[in-house]
C-alpha cells in the first residue's frame, strides 16, 4: 500500500465482500459497501491506498526505487502513514511537506526520499507557484 496500513489487509477477504456488490437486492448491496468500508477503517487503510498500493507506484518509474538524500532537511511531525519534512529548496526557503513512509528512509540521522516522489513533490511546487526545487545531497 502507499501508506501503510497499521493491519495488513486480506485481498481475498475484501475481494469476497465486494462482490456482494453484484447482489440484485439493494439492503445487500449497502450492506456489502458498509462492510468493505469498516473493514478498511479496522485496517487502517482507506480507498486510496487500495487502488494505488505501494509496490505498484513504482512500475515503470526507473526512477522510484532510487533514494536521494534530502539536504538538510527535518522530521517536524511523525504519523504512522507519513512525515512532514521540512526541506529546503533552491531558493534558500524552507517548505513543510508531507511525503508517505513509503517512499521515504530514514538512516544515520538523514533522510532519504525517493527520486520519483521528490519529482512528483517538485511538480506540485510548481503547479502552486513555487518553482524552486527540493535541495539534495550532491555525490
Amino acid at each position: 500500500m502507499s501508506i501503510r496500513a497499521s493491519k495488513k489487509i486480506n485481498q481475498n477477504k475484501l475481494v469476497k465482500i465486494l462482490n456482494l456488490l453484484e447482489s440484485p437486492m439493494d439492503g445487500e448491496v449497502l450492506a456489502a459497501a458498509k462492510s468493505a468500508i469498516r473493514y478498511l477503517k479496522t485496517h487502517g487503510s482507506s480507498w486510496q491506498e487500495v487502488i494505488h498500493p505501494a509496490d505498484d507506484f513504482t512500475t515503470g518509474n526507473p526512477n522510484a526505487k532510487e533514494f536521494i538524500e534530502l539536504k538538510d532537511s527535518e522530521v517536524l511531525k511523525r504519523t504512522e502513514k507519513a512525515r512532514l519534512i521540512l526541506v529546503k529548496l533552491t531558493n534558500g526557503y524552507s517548505e513543510k511537506i508531507w511525503f508517505p513512509c513509503s517512499t521515504l528512509r530514514e538512516k544515520d540521522g538523514k533522510i532519504y526520499a525517493s527520486r520519483w516522489i521528490l519529482l512528483q513533490k517538485e511538480k506540485k511546487l510548481s503547479e502552486e507557484g513555487t518553482l524552486q526545487h527540493i535541495q539534495v545531497v550532491q555525490n
